[in-house]
């Protein structure tokens, strides 16, 4: 990862699971690698790239 990791915390409806922290990756870094991947596969799959917009435009993180 180039890119260092981006921390959330996630909450839950439900007061009996605290709130937690997790790491992932940056969107940018996440769009980069589904890039790279399509570039360098022998069979490319367009519907990575296409469903991870989608997802991002949509609120989905």
């Amino acid at each position: 990862m180039a890119l260092d990791p981006e921390r959330m915390t996630i909450s839950s409806m439900y007061r009996e699971i605290p709130s937690f922290d997790v790491f992932s990756m940056r969107a940018e870094e996440m769009l980069a690698e589904k890039a790279r991947a399509i570039f360098t596969r022998n069979k490319p799959r367009i519907f990575t790239i296409c469903g991870s917009c989608s997802r991002r435009e949509s609120g989905w993180t």
